[in-house]
C-alpha cells in the first residue's frame, strides 16, 4: 500500500552547540521541508520538544534569549538551582521548560515527538514520546541531565540521567520506522590542549568522550541527508551566551544551507506516493 514519505529528524546532543539544531529547523522551514518525527537526544529534545509545540525556530531563539536573560538579570536566582549535592535541580528547570511547554501542546501535536534519557537504576534507555512520558518539560530536561551537572530527574521509583550515555545520536533505533532520515549532529571531537589534559580525570574524561564519539560515527551512515559542522569543535559544551549562541545557531542554518539540493531532492519525494 502506497503513502506519503515519512521524515524524521535526528537532533544529537551537544550543549549549547545544539543552537546550531534551530538553524537546521530554520532553513528547512523556508524551503518546506516537512518533518513528520523528531528524535532528539539532551539539547536536541529541548528544541525537538519546542518545535512539536509548535513554535517556529526564531521563537525558539527568543524562548532561549529569554530564559538567559531572565537569570543574567537576577544571578541570585541561580543560587535555588543548586542541590546540597552540588548539582543543579532539574525539576526547577523542567517547571521553567513547563511555562512553554504545556502537555497538551504536544499530545495533539502533528510531528512525533521521541526523546531518550538513561534510566540509571536499570542502566536502560527511556523513550518518552507525545502519549508516554512524565510530562513533557520533566521528559526533556530527563533527556538533558548531563551528569556532574545536573541532578536526575526521579518519577515512580525510576532515576534518569542524560540520554547521550546510551542513544547520544539515535538514527539506529529510528531508521525502520521512517522513509528518510535527516541528522543534525552537533558534537564533532574537539582539539585540545596539553593544559586540558594534565590530571588523570580529564585523560579519563577525554577516552570516554571519545569512545562514545566513535560509536555515534556508526550511526552516521543511517541518515539520508547528515548536517556535521566540524567547525562546532571549537565550541565548549557549556560556553553560554548570547553571542555564542548566535554564532552557533548561524554555522547550523548554513550547514544545512550547504545541502540545498539534497533538500530540494527530499521535497520532490515529499510530494508523492511511496510503496
Amino acid at each position: 500500500m502506497k503513502h506519503k514519505l515519512k521524515t524524521a529528524l535526528v537532533l544529537s546532543g551537544g550543549g549549547i552547540k545544539g543552537m546550531a539544531h534551530i538553524g537546521v529547523l530554520q532553513f528547512l522551514n523556508e524551503i518546506g521541508v516537512n518533518v513528520n518525527l523528531i528524535a532528539g537526544t539532551s539539547a536536541g529534545a529541548l528544541i525537538g520538544a519546542l518545535y512539536a509545540a509548535g513554535y517556529t525556530p526564531m521563537e525558539i531563539v527568543s524562548i532561549a534569549d529569554e530564559i538567559y536573560s531572565e537569570f543574567k538579570a537576577r544571578p541570585y536566582r541561580y543560587t535555588q538551582f543548586i542541590h546540597k549535592d552540588g548539582l543543579l535541580k532539574s525539576e526547577l528547570l523542567a517547571e521553567i521548560l513547563s511555562r512553554y511547554i504545556p502537555d497538551d501542546k504536544i499530545k495533539f501535536s502533528n510531528i512525533e515527538l521521541l526523546m531518550f534519557s538513561t534510566e540509571l537504576k536499570k542502566g536502560e534507555l527511556a523513550i518518552f514520546s507525545n502519549e508516554n512520558n512524565i510530562g513533557i518539560a520533566r521528559s526533556a530536561i530527563a533527556s538533558a541531565a548531563f551528569p556532574f551537572v545536573f541532578a536526575p530527574i526521579k518519577d515512580n521509583g525510576s532515576t534518569y540521567s542524560d540520554g547521550g550515555m546510551l542513544a547520544h545520536f539515535p538514527t539506529d533505533i529510528i531508521r525502520n520506522e521512517v522513509d528518510f532520515v535527516i541528522g543534525s549532529y552537533v558534537s564533532p571531537v574537539s582539539v585540545l590542549d596539553d593544559k586540558d589534559l594534565s590530571t588523570a580525570t580529564s585523560v579519563a574524561i577525554r577516552a570516554v568522550s571519545l569512545t562514545s564519539i566513535a560509536l555515534e560515527a556508526k550511526n552516521f551512515k543511517h541518515c539520508d541527508i547528515l548536517i556535521n559542522p566540524s567547525v562546532l569543535s571549537k565550541y565548549h559544551t557549556f560556553s553560554i551566551s548570547k553571542d555564542t549562541a548566535r554564532e552557533i545557531y548561524e554555522i547550523g542554518y548554513n550547514e544545512a544551507k550547504k545541502q540545498k539540493d539534497n533538500f530540494i531532492r527530499l521535497l520532490g519525494l515529499q510530494g508523492d506516493m511511496i510503496a
